[in-house]
């Protein structure tokens, strides 16, 4: 018999299961230099696919969540209003905005910056890290450098990673999450690190915050965190009972929050729910237009891969394939499971990234050299599945599918007779230059090439040395400096990139940068900005919009409800644009028009091709002073009128309210003009019929009364003086009518006298 020391025999516990490998296989920090290389190669590979377009309203949605975050502190999205009746879209969680919020900051302080640009740079950073942490889980975990490396670009560039890097859905904001906490609890697992475990947990606990439907597979990811010993087996097991327990807690509490009533579990269990949801979860994974399979070939590398892990580490394999399964049911419950009009099951997104760890285990569990083969054959088949649909417009290889079945969100493909009509396949078998889609290289609409040669050398030449790191293992002796060029390749593409848009067929590139600038009035003060439009894809002028605002945005066909413009609004300045280029037969904008008129004070208008852009000013009317004149112009009466102020200095808005009546019946509109003159010449408003032809002839009945608001501004270059607040009518044919009670030559009458000084 062994005598065991004293001191040994009280050594405690948790010292002995500090796992004792060889540091020969294992990573010596988070930011090991090989991981920083994986990080910095995908990183450079989606600025060089990006092409920087919204293809979902929900993308638009999210974007005005991080919008509203920053620029008023709330959620809510008025800049999506006319989505409604255009695009529904619901509710999103919080968590994604929150993140893509210090982006927006950073991009609307920043003239040489597209807005969309640097939002949409979370994602492709989200996904390298992602890619970097699947590297350093698979260390964890005892895998070679080679296999580690293989799984980290399987879902890097292998699977529908690399194209939702090119987007701006929350999706992979919930795989980072989860792979980072899985790796966080690996390393608690082998350390016994307490920061690292709590880490690991407040990450996958944060991660609902961002897609709300994972909440149900969460408890599964911590049996990650048990190890095999046998001094683990009772607790292990207790352990899975809590977490089922709290599974099903936690899925009563989000189904009552979603539905107001407790989980029905035998309605759940029906043969008539059943008869839906087993053919979701084949769709979801075999069928040709919706399945992961045809999307991503090395998804059929995990399943002899989790056998491989289970074999090492049978609760990691049981944790990842619990919480891919489960989220695969929950998904399968859902009407939508196809995830929308989205390329592939984008649903699934979340779990992509621990499903690729398992393939580290295939990698170093197979020896013999032709299955190594076949893996690398598979990756590189998933490989070309993802390059068409990053480099063309992937809304195409759902087009024959579409045309062929006008009801798709009841089928979505099930049956194998739409084989050959599979997405992958079509945009592979379609795949043209000519329809090249990234940002420094592209065609417009009109099939006019556009070539940035900075953008894409600068790029090139930061992917060149990396690789040239990796080829001659020179990334230890330079260390920290692997950050170098993923940096310059993130400035250059933010700068040069900022000024690179093809714009959209009704609004071109220009146009919508002109009226960004044209709606804003100087360069530090708050303004809002209305804009009426059925057309989802023009959102990309939103890129331009710089300062401090808030964007509402309608529809043409909403015709009332407006209040929500006054409860929120930014600065004494409001820019009204109106799509005339994408109104429907029939819309005329006027609702909207008509409210603004009667409310503000409108001092200007411009035409930017077919947008027009009216500018209002933002004034309290509460306690104006009133002075009755009874001045008359033929059949209109000016009864009674009020200003703002009667001492102005340039950059300010004169705002002017007359009562004017109707003394009989008006054929014809007529124009009413309010100007200032004095000795620095003629200060004009905007002249215009009753509230700008808001007010139809029709309506004007004799004795009938509207209170008219006008508007003048007072340019910087104005001298000062005293000048008479004039007013005056005339016809439809451009003749003045004069004044009553004066002879013919009198063509106005003078309200007041205002006072214009030097701006001090």
């Amino acid at each position: 018999m062994v005598n065991i020391p004293q001191q040994e025999r009280k050594t405690p516990r948790a010292k002995q299961n500090i796992d004792t490998s060889s540091s020969k296989t294992k990573d010596k920090s988070p930011f090991a230099p090989h991981a920083l290389l994986i990080f910095g190669v995908l990183l450079i590979i989606y600025l060089l696919t990006f092409n920087g377009q919204f293809t979902s309203i929900d993308e638009l949605n999210l974007y005005a969540m991080a919008e509203s975050l920053v620029q008023t502190g709330d959620i809510a999205v008025p800049q999506v209003n006319f989505a409604a009746y255009h695009n529904p879209v619901g509710e999103h969680e919080i968590a994604f905005p929150l993140v893509a919020a210090p982006f927006y900051w950073l991009s609307i302080r920043n003239h040489l910056v597209n807005n969309i640009y640097v939002v949409m740079l979370l994602n492709p950073l989200l996904v390298a890290a992602t890619s970097a942490f699947i590297y350093l889980s698979a260390r964890k975990l005892d895998h070679t450098v080679t296999g580690s490396t293989a799984a980290a670009f399987s879902y890097g560039i292998a699977s529908l990673g690399w194209h939702y890097a090119l987007t701006f859905y929350r999706e992979p904001l919930v795989g980072f999450l989860w792979t980072v906490g899985v790796y966080a609890l690996l390393s608690w697992r082998h350390s016994r690190d307490r920061w690292r475990g709590g880490l690991g947990v407040l990450l996958i606990l944060l991660s609902p915050l961002a897609k709300v439907n994972i909440l149900f597979s969460i408890p599964f990811l911590f049996l990650i965190a048990l190890k095999n010993e046998q001094t683990w087996k009772k607790r292990s097991y207790i352990i899975l009972g809590v977490i089922l327990v709290s599974m099903f807690v936690i899925f009563q509490l989000l189904y009552f929050w979603r539905n107001g009533s407790t989980w029905n579990y035998f309605y759940i269990f029906s043969s008539n729910n059943l008869i839906h949801v087993l053919p979701r979860l084949y769709g979801l994974l075999f069928s040709p237009i919706k399945g992961l399979v045809f999307y991503m070939p090395v998804f059929l590398l995990t399943i002899p891969g989790l056998y491989y892990l289970y074999r090492k580490q049978r609760f990691v394999a049981l944790g990842i394939g619990l919480t891919c399964l489960s989220l695969l049911i929950v998904v399968s419950f859902y009407a939508a499971w196809y995830g929308g009009q989205s390329w592939g099951p984008r649903l699934l997104v979340p779990i992509i990234p621990i499903l690729m760890i398992p393939i580290a285990s295939l990698w170093d569990g197979v020896e013999q050299r032709r299955m190594h083969i076949v893996i690398i054959v598979v990756m590189l088949l998933s490989i070309s599945l993802q390059l068409p649909v990053v480099t063309n417009n992937w809304w195409k290889g759902y087009a024959p599918f579409y045309a062929l079945d006008p009801k798709p969100e009841q089928s979505v493909g099930l049956s194998f007779h739409h084989l050959a009509l599979s997405p992958p396949w079509i945009m592979l078998k379609n795949w043209a230059a000519n329809d090249l889609n990234l940002l420094w290289l592209q065609t417009d609409k009109s099939g006019i090439w556009h070539f940035d040669f900075i953008l894409g050398f600068t790029l090139f030449a930061c992917l060149v040395s990396l690789i040239v790191f990796w080829k001659f293992r020179i990334a230890s002796k330079i260390g920290y400096l692997l950050w170098l060029p993923p940096l310059v390749a993130i400035i250059v593409w933010q700068v040069v990139g900022g000024r690179i848009s093809v714009g959209y067929p009704g609004m071109t590139e220009q146009t919508g940068r002109d009226i960004a600038h044209a709606a804003r009035y100087g360069e530090s003060e708050p303004y809002t900005l209305v804009t009426l439009s059925n057309e989802f894809h023009i959102y990309f002028f939103e890129g331009f919009l710089k300062g401090d605002f808030v964007h509402h945005w309608y529809s043409p066909n909403q015709l009332d409800g407006f209040d929500e413009i006054l409860e929120n609004t930014k600065g004494e300045w409001l820019s009204f644009v109106v799509d005339r280029v994408h109104l429907e037969p029939g819309d005329t904008g006027k609702a909207l028009e008509g409210w603004l008129n009667e409310q503000l004070f409108r001092f200007d208008a411009a035409w930017f091709d077919g947008y027009e852009l009216m500018r209002y000013a933002v004034m309290p009317v509460e306690n104006w002073s009133w002075q009755s004149v009874q001045y008359e112009f033929g059949p209109f009466l000016f009864d009674e009128f009020a200003v703002n102020k009667a001492e102005l200095e340039p950059h300010d808005v004169l705002g002017v309210q007359i009562e004017v009546c109707s003394l009989a019946e008006i054929p014809e509109d007529h124009q009413i003009f309010v100007h200032l003159l004095g000795a620095g010449g003629t200060v004009e408003g905007l002249d215009g019929p009753l509230r700008y032809g808001s007010v139809e002839v029709e309506q004007w009945q004799p004795d009938m009364c509207f209170i008219e608001k006008r508007g003048i501004y007072i340019p910087p270059d104005t001298m000062a003086g005293v000048y008479d607040l004039i007013v005056g009518v005339y016809t439809p044919d451009g003749a003045v009518l004069p004044a009553a009670g004066a002879d013919d030559s009198v063509t106005y009458r003078t309200l007041m006298q205002v006072s214009i000084v030097d701006d001090l």
